[in-house]
């Protein structure tokens, strides 16, 4: 294999992790809210509806930071995001998805 050919596998690597878990802290965070919709085509139309929304608005970095928070918080994650009352341990309300302090 040429160094030329290695060079481009590698610079196409770097890209394609670049782009990997880009998403804004608030977008990820609102669109695990989405995990709570019943179906798998509810789910795939909220996070669209989602990532819509949040094209049309713009976030602040304070913001920002307060959704990283949730991220890292235990209730936030996707797999525990439904459970109880951690949609709004996570700064979300229900159904708009809308980040509060």
């Amino acid at each position: 294999m040429s160094f030329s050919r290695i060079y481009l596998i590698n610079l196409c690597i770097m890209v394609l992790l670049a782009f990997t878990g880009c998403t804004e802290p608030c977008i990820e965070l609102t669109t695990r809210l989405c995990k709570c919709e019943a179906s798998e085509a509810e789910q795939q139309a909220c996070t669209q509806a989602k990532k819509n929304e949040a094209s049309q608005r713009n976030t602040t970095n304070a913001e920002q930071e307060i959704c990283e928070g949730y991220l890292d918080k235990a209730e936030c994650q996707e797999e525990t995001i439904c459970e109880n009352d951690n949609i709004r341990a996570c700064g979300l309300s229900n159904p708009g998805g809308e980040v509060s302090e």
